[in-house]
């Protein structure tokens, strides 16, 4: 698996630490962010639209008294009363938000102007016309307003304040005299500011705790019962049919919930149903097993007198056998052998699938069992063309395990091998690990091998493959599922190959020493020791006489 980059990686961390993973904590985030940015976005607006008010408030109050201030100084212009015009200024200055007045005549020289007026300002633009503020330094607004004679003087009502026109009838006869300048303070703008941006912050920043706690407390409540679902999900996950949820409402996360809770008792009832059904049918099995288990059992027991009567009669016991006779008892003899060791295998089976396995561990050593398995399968090859080799390749340590059922694991591999072998060869092999803590024994054929699709089940029981399952071979199929079942019983395993037209090999590994917890290289007790449910047959079978 290909590692993601490393600026990916990076990502993700940002992205877990930024985004919580808890849906609740993700809606409440949101809709947090969401009221902010509505908070941020009115206060803002209100903030603009304040200042706005307090811009053309201060504009028209500057307008206005400089226009009063103009009509005022007319006479005195005229007239030269420089006096009355400083008086006229300190008048206008005594205004909170005025700074400065100054007059000066139609040429453009100062008249009078109070203390703070800066440096000679001259008059800007058009004398006949209002100028609009200009501010000088940020703190300040200055509003020009000419001083209009008597005959051209309009009247207050004709004074238009936002666009600077001066308007009447006689404008043709008006004459600029001079003009008044009026400095107005920002400061109350500025206040105006302060407040305005102190109050929005604090304002913002209340809501924006409202609306926090607001979210995280329908957050709550929305993903409570979401997060009661998930619970009781995880707990039927975790085979707990019992939970519930609670229901406390009819709108559409009640009706979810009481969909659950009918959900998890259609479960419970399903699984009850399925439990009683496991029951009978363990019952059932159980039962089969022991029918099988004592039919197999009552059929041995005449089939093993069948065959040694046989046996005796071919021996001369009933007289003079002829070879006609004698061919009679063999075929006999070999088709009761035969049903003989269906029935065994039977009752192997019905004994390691009920559990009932015991042991009983003892020292040998390898080569005299291989001898047995050797002289019992040497007369039962099916063909003339197909030869049995059993060879020891390495130094194999003495084994402490249950030799009967090593025994019958090997017979069992070998009767597979012999019945698919038609011709070629068959050959057992066994080795030990360098360590010798495990043993292994091969049993390879030249047989029609198993094909990739069989081999998943070639270990199942009751299952055949080939011309055995239409009945070509013999065999109910239990073979290599009894060898299967020892193998596992021993501490051990049993592995396939095998390819079409070539023959198979079966790998059997054993421990050289058996624990009965089922380990290896471990001490066995002396007392381990019991009936193995093998016993109570020799190898190869002889009925007693």
């Amino acid at each position: 698996m290909s590692t993601p980059p490393r600026h990916v990686s990076r990502r993700r961390q940002v992205h877990n630490i930024l985004i919580p993973a808890s849906f609740g904590a993700r809606f409440a985030l949101g809709m947090s962010l969401l009221i902010a940015v509505v908070c941020v976005g009115q206060c803002w607006i209100l903030v603009e639209r304040d200042l706005t008010h307090g811009r053309q408030y201060l504009e028209e109050r500057g307008r206005t008294l400089s226009q009063y201030v103009a009509r005022d100084a007319e006479l005195n212009v005229l007239s030269g009363n420089h006096e009355a015009l400083a008086q006229l200024g300190d008048k206008a200055r005594s205004q909170n938000d005025v700074v400065y007045c100054r007059f000066v005549d139609g040429e453009g020289h100062l008249l009078a102007s109070n203390t703070g007026a800066p440096g000679d300002p001259g008059m800007r633009g058009d004398r006949t016309r209002i100028a609009p503020p200009g501010s000088l330094d940020g703190d300040l607004w200055e509003f020009t307003v000419p001083i209009l004679t008597t005959a051209a003087r309009p009247q207050r009502e004709e004074i238009a304040l936002f666009d600077g026109d001066v308007r009447s009838e006689s404008a043709d006869r008006e004459q600029s005299i001079g003009a008044v300048t009026l400095g107005m303070s920002l400061a109350p703008l500025h206040a105006l500011r302060a407040q305005t941006l102190t109050t929005a912050i604090a304002v913002t920043t209340f809501l924006t705790a409202l609306a926090v706690l607001t979210a995280v407390f329908m957050a709550g409540a929305f993903t409570r019962p979401l997060h009661e679902l998930a619970t009781a999900a995880d707990a039927i996950a975790q085979g707990d049919l019992d939970a519930q949820v609670g229901v406390r409402g009819e709108d559409e996360v009640g009706m979810l919930a009481s969909s659950f809770n009918a959900m998890v008792g259609s479960l419970s009832r399903s699984r009850a149903s399925l439990e009683e059904k496991v029951l009978e049918l363990q019952e059932a099995n159980r039962l089969k097993s022991e029918f099988l288990a004592t039919v197999s059992h009552e059929l041995r027991t005449p089939l093993n007198v069948i065959i040694g009567y046989v046996e005796m009669l071919a021996e001369g016991s009933g007289g003079r056998v002829t070879d006609a006779q004698r061919e009679l008892l063999d075929i006999i003899r070999q088709y009761s052998t035969l049903q003989l060791g269906l029935i065994e295998n039977v009752l192997d089976f019905s004994r390691l699938s009920s559990g009932k396995v015991s042991y009983r561990i003892e020292r040998f050593h390898l080569e005299p069992l291989l001898g047995e398995v050797h002289q019992l399968h040497a007369g039962r090859l099916p063909h003339a063309d197909v030869h049995l080799t059993v060879a020891i390749v390495s130094d194999v340590p003495e084994l402490e395990t249950d030799r009967v059922k090593l025994h019958e694991i090997i017979r069992n591999l070998l009767d597979n091998a012999v019945k698919f072998t038609e011709k070629g060869a068959i050959t057992v092999e066994a080795r030990a690990t360098p360590d010798l803590a495990t043993v292994v024994i091969e049993v390879r054929d030249t047989g029609r091998g198993i094909s990739e699709e069989e081999l998943r089940y070639i270990f199942d029981a009751f299952r055949q493959v080939g011309e055995s399952a239409t009945r070509g071979t013999g065999g109910v199929g239990l073979g290599l599922s009894i060898a299967k079942q020892l193998a596992d019983a021993l501490g051990g395993t049993i592995s396939v190959e095998s390819r079409v037209g070539e023959g198979s090999t079966f790998r059997l590994k054993i421990p050289s020493r058996l624990r009965l917890d089922g380990g290896s290289d471990g001490e066995v007790p002396a007392d381990a020791t019991g009936a193995s449910p093998f016993d109570d047959r020799a190898m190869p079978k002889v009925a007693a006489r």
